[in-house]
């Protein structure tokens, strides 16, 4: 994978531009707005699909945060974030969200895991107990910072230049959806020169400096992707 983020491929993309009206909706999404974390859903339910950001939620990466945002290592069950890891290996292979999980009982859950060749232990079913427990006592939604969501899922900071480059994406995207408000755009799979090579058949005007900082944002979501 070679800096790809979510985007429709630029030859479908100018076809179906070519086919819609223009409109005067607007949309303002800044990179430094916050996200909620929702325990009635156990996810970020506040995400627009032209937020870059939606591109980058998952359940329970965003889940682990929350709690890690909140809580002290000692107001949460011991061993969740070895649960949470099986849990998501059990999504994706069942294609659940956490919240699908969640509502499970433990004899579902393993049934589940059974289906895919996953074995859970007794430790495991015992932590999956305790963690339905734990978030059943959780009411207050989490406030998050994108740029923390991000630097949570690589496991370092981002640099200035990576932070302005996520602000322009998302500027970019918000003129889009002023234009073009009955596509989506969901960011997937292209790389850097096709994002580019659109904006410029799209007329934008991009300096070399936004160019670069764009490039290093790409180089972010590949880290992301391989997560």
């Amino acid at each position: 994978m070679k800096n790809k983020i979510w985007f429709v491929g630029l030859p479908v993309l100018m076809l179906v531009i070519s086919s819609c009206s223009m409109s005067s909706n607007e949309i303002t999404i800044d990179f430094d707005d916050r996200l909620t974390f929702s325990w009635d859903t156990l996810t970020i339910d506040d995400v627009s699909n032209f937020d870059l950001m939606s591109f980058i939620v998952n359940d329970f990466d965003d889940y682990q945060l929350a709690v890690e945002m909140t809580l002290t290592e000692d107001e949460y069950p011991e061993g969740l974030w070895s649960l949470m890891d099986t849990l998501e290996v059990i999504g994706t292979s069942a294609n659940q969200t956490l919240m699908q999980l969640y509502g499970l009982s433990s004899s579902e859950l393993n049934d589940v895991a059974e289906t895919y060749a996953i074995t859970l232990t007794i430790d495991d079913i015992v932590v999956f107990n305790d963690f339905k427990s734990f978030t059943a006592t959780q009411t207050l939604d989490v406030s998050i910072d994108k740029q923390a969501m991000i630097e949570a899922r690589i496991d370092r900071s981002l640099t200035s230049q990576e932070v302005e480059g996520f602000a322009a994406i998302q500027s970019y995207l918000n003129s889009i959806h002023r234009n073009y408000p009955t596509i989506p755009y969901p960011l997937h799979t292209v790389t850097y020169d096709t994002f580019e090579a659109y904006l410029l058949a799209q007329s934008y005007t991009l300096t070399d400096e936004k160019k670069a900082a764009m490039e290093a944002a790409f180089s972010v979501f590949e880290l992301i992707d391989q997560d």
